[in-house]
């Protein structure tokens, strides 16, 4: 009898062992999935919503403070190292804040902006860059659109601002926008304003790169961004 329950206590032992391994091999890594976000999974997920809650503009303006859209839009973003999936958001570049909903549809919530890793929004991916870790970069800190992502980097920092003026005897408002770009090169963040300013980024192969110019019709004054990424995908060839 004992002998019967000594190899009994081996059997479910083994098995326990082979059910946990299985039970580990079948939980995801955060590489390889995130958590989507839905109306169950919501309040599952309470540690995604203890942001601050968000305060809306008092003064009226033409336009919205939002990066492409005023309404909430899914995307996913990577918050205190887990990544969330179909997060309906806005992206605040006035206050350069990310926004998001309370599951309960009570309030909006402004995420706390050192804890998010990265975000992708409205077919657009950004990145938080700190400031403190790049001493002389020449980049302030905050999120960042990812533009070109080569041996050199090309990043756009999206800005609203409030521009008012007098018309009629009344005071107007309206949000405009103000990107700028910056050429990460050599550990630096230089920001680069129209055609110079990318030559002399590029200095070491300014020959090349005013052919290249030439060679092409490019409106800086008209799309930046396009001039910019093309401009930075041919010199990764020169490399």
């Amino acid at each position: 009898m004992l002998k019967q329950a000594a190899l009994l206590i081996v059997f479910l032992h083994a098995l326990s062992i082979r059910l946990v391994g299985q039970m580990q091999e079948a939980v995801p890594q955060p590489s390889e999935a995130g958590i989507v976000i839905s109306d169950e999974a919501a309040s599952n997920h309470l540690h995604l919503y203890k942001g601050i809650e968000y305060v809306s503009y008092e003064d009226q303006a033409a336009g919205y403070p939002f990066f492409e859209s005023e309404v909430l839009e899914k995307g996913s973003l990577v918050y205190d190292g887990i990544l969330y999936e179909q997060v309906p958001m806005l992206y605040d570049i006035v206050k350069d804040e990310v926004v998001i909903e309370h599951f309960h549809n009570y309030f909006k919530i402004r995420l706390i902006p050192e804890k998010i890793a990265a975000f992708s929004l409205l077919n657009h991916s950004f990145i938080r860059i700190e400031a403190d870790s790049l001493p002389g970069s020449g980049i302030s800190s905050g999120f960042y659109e990812k533009l070109f992502d080569g041996k050199v980097k090309a990043l756009a920092k999206r800005i609203k601002i409030t521009e008012e003026e007098i018309a009629y005897q009344q005071l107007k408002r309206r949000f405009v926008q103000k990107d700028r770009y910056y050429i990460f090169k050599e550990a630096h963040y230089l920001q680069v304003k129209g055609q110079p300013g990318v030559i002399r980024v590029f200095k070491d192969r300014k020959k090349e790169i005013k052919k290249y110019i030439r060679e092409n019709t490019f409106t800086f004054k008209n799309n930046p961004e396009a001039a910019i990424i093309s401009i930075c995908r041919f010199y990764d060839t020169l490399q």
